[in-house]
């Protein structure tokens, strides 16, 4: 691969719904199946594996792995989408970063399984959060580049529709895999789900390489050798102090160093901006948030996620700690398939319901925050034991879910600042937003579940959980009136 200026786009023609489906694949075994079984069910197996059987420190091991990996899931996107908008090879500007990090992706998992210690735990899942994000960084921007304006609402609907029914798929294995009569809520049930999400996730990548239409770019050469300014050197290596620092209050105990390195962090994150304000690609990668619409929908998604991940990591122990139930891995397995069941139609029909409105996204936004904010006041307020509610919750939840996911993609792609010329770059920020949650959700909600629940108990950890979760649904739909561009 090599890094060039943007290419010219060729006119973008009408995709056939099979071309669709296929190109969306991917969003089926490397998202669907992938991400919610291993971040809800598995890890936490792990987790509590290498604890000695501990929720309480599978608690705060699932708290530091998620929010660690999730820093780095911020960066990457950026990073490769800047360069995926600039590269050139025979196979297009997408599919290479896609394939090479599909691999790195695999390459995770199988340490993943292997992993016998903290440390190794860790570092496995970091790896897996690095080279996923890489290739969803490209992969995100394969819509803006190759569906025309008018197949938004429908790419959309199908690629959430691919995450949802990849979710139900990966659910529905691991719930077999970790009943009673099989594997149960072990260490084995758990790598046996690895083995799972390795497979379909190889399988989808495959599929979907095939499937986008990116033509051969040619590699544009410069006459003149460019030497990089000391202000990028400066500026890019005060973001990789701030990342490593940032990695290091998420993972150390609370100690001395961990102050000292804190501020440390706090002082280069502050020359990073200094400095990158005189950089031109630092100030582009940033100047989509200056367009209001695409602010806006960026911060709507990132309060639904955050509400979304204040709770999803820590499902599978609210049923052993608050429920009470023996094979909770089984039992949480079971609860999310109701969240994702409830989620289909919305997300099959939303999207293309929206674009048969004449482009109204506004209004799925509104139904899906408020129905998730309400299913999040019932769990604070009562704490609720009873499997079959529970169950009838977890439909609620994901009907809010899913009609908020079927226009996800499609109120983005309405409002990119620069769709032809800098797709991944933006969508990236689009991403960032997506996963930047996933750092201080899993991170906030952790400590709050372990140290209210060891100094108080009687649960207290999960209400204020379930409250803090209602109050970021409840400001996604307060955000989503400012978007004007989008009715």
């Amino acid at each position: 691969m090599s890094v060039v200026a943007e290419p010219a786009l060729p006119a973008r023609r009408e995709l056939s719904y099979w071309r669709l489906l296929a190109i969306n694949v991917f969003k089926f075994g490397g998202d669907g199946v992938h991400w919610t079984p291993l971040n809800t069910v598995i890890l936490q197996l792990l987790a509590v594996s290498v604890a000695a059987g501990s929720t309480a420190q599978g608690t705060l091991i699932v708290s530091k792995a998620s929010s660690a990996g999730a820093a780095f899931a911020v960066v990457v996107p950026i990073v490769v989408g800047y360069l995926s908008d600039r590269t050139a090879t025979r196979f297009g500007r997408r599919r290479p970063w896609i394939a090479i990090g599909t691999l790195v992706n695999l390459f995770g998992l199988g340490l993943l399984a292997g992993a016998g210690s903290v440390p190794a735990l860790i570092a496995a899942y970091l790896v897996v959060q690095i080279s996923n994000n890489g290739a969803f960084a490209a992969y995100s921007a394969v819509i803006p580049d190759v569906v025309p304006v008018r197949q938004n609402g429908r790419a959309s609907g199908l690629l959430n529709a691919m995450q949802q029914l990849g979710t139900v798929v990966g659910l529905f294995a691991l719930t077999i895999l970790l009943s009673p009569s099989h594997l149960g809520s072990t260490h084995a049930g758990a790598v046996a789900g690895l083995w799972v999400v390795a497979l379909c996730t190889a399988g989808s990548v495959i599929i979907s390489l095939a499937a986008i239409p990116e033509r051969p770019l040619e590699r544009v050469r410069s006459a003149v050798r460019r030497t990089i300014p000391t202000r990028v050197w400066v500026a890019g290596g005060a973001a990789l102090a701030t990342l490593l620092a940032l990695e290091f209050v998420l993972l150390a105990p609370v100690s001395v160093w961990w102050f000292l390195v804190l501020t440390a962090g706090v002082a280069t994150a502050a020359v990073a901006v200094v400095a990158g304000t005189g950089v031109p690609a630092a100030v582009a990668a940033f100047a989509p948030l200056r367009d209001r619409d695409f602010f806006w929908v960026l911060t709507t998604r990132f309060f639904n996620t955050f509400g979304i991940w204040t709770i999803a990591p820590y499902i599978a122990y609210f049923f052993k700690d608050v429920v009470h139930r023996k094979d909770y891995a089984f039992d949480s397995s079971l609860w999310l398939l109701a969240v994702i069941g409830g989620g289909v139609i919305p997300a099959v029909v939303g999207g293309h319901l929206s674009d048969v409105l004449g482009g109204r996204r506004k209004i799925f936004v509104y139904v899906s925050s408020a129905m998730q904010a309400a299913v999040s006041a019932v769990l604070l307020f009562t704490l609720v034991t009873n499997l079959p509610a529970l169950y009838a919750l977890g439909v609620l939840f994901g009907l809010g879910f899913g009609a908020y996911q079927a226009v996800d993609w499609a109120l983005a792609c309405d409002v990119l600042p620069d769709r032809e010329n800098a797709a991944a770059k933006d969508m990236a920020l689009f991403h960032v937003s997506f996963t930047l949650p996933q750092v201080f959700g899993p991170a906030l909600a952790g400590q709050l579940l372990f140290h209210l629940n060891e100094i108080y108990g009687n649960n207290l950890g999960y209400r204020i959980v379930f409250a803090t979760a209602s109050v970021w649904f409840l400001l996604s739909l307060v955000f989503v009136r400012k978007i004007k561009g989008v009715r």
